[in-house]
Formats: structure tokens, sequence, C-alpha cells
């Protein structure tokens, strides 16, 4: 059994047969990811990345405190981003930055 991830819908490859089936509805489950950036931000550079990655499809929440501004941490869904792409996402910022954990 393989499955393929479409937006909003989750199908299983029966192999040996060919054919497509339909999963049930599965729950979704958040995933946070913890990223010390490079750049030194102000508040004002730091709120908006914030908004933009809040922007980003299947991010759900950023968290970027003031006294630790190098520290983000990202909620997100893993069956349809993967923290790589978040990287990828604050390189087209600008941003760069290391996964501490997630």
């Amino acid at each position: 059994m393989r499955t393929c991830g479409f937006p909003h819908l989750d199908y299983m490859l029966l192999l040996g047969t060919g054919d497509w089936r339909l999963l049930p509805q599965q729950e979704q489950v958040m995933h946070t990811i913890y990223l010390r950036i490079d750049e030194e931000l102000d508040e004002s550079g730091m709120r908006a990345l914030q908004d933009d990655l809040r922007g980003v499809g299947h991010i759900t929440d950023v968290e970027v405190h003031p006294r630790t501004p190098h520290d983000i941490l990202i909620e997100f869904e893993e069956q349809y981003i993967s923290p790589m792409a978040i990287l990828r996402e604050l390189n087209r910022h600008g941003v760069h930055g290391d996964i501490v954990s997630g």
C-alpha cells in the first residue's frame, strides 16, 4: 500500500491492482518546529516575517518573542508541508536559519 497526498484528500494505492481508494478523513496533526535565524531583525521586521509566514499554506502559527529575536516557533501541518519547505520560505524572505528541533 502506498499513499499519495492531495490537498484535503488522502488516497491509497492498492499495490498490484493499480486501484486508488479514498482513505477515511484523518485527524489533523500539528507539529512544531523550533528555528534559529542568523539575521538581526528589529520589531517591525520580526512582525513582518511572522505575518508573511502565517500566510503560507499549512503553517498554522508563528511565534517570535522580542527578547529572543533569533528564535522562531512554527506550528504546521506535517502531512502537507515539510520543515525544509519552511526553511525555503525563510530564505525567500531573505532570512537564513537552522532547524534546532522539530
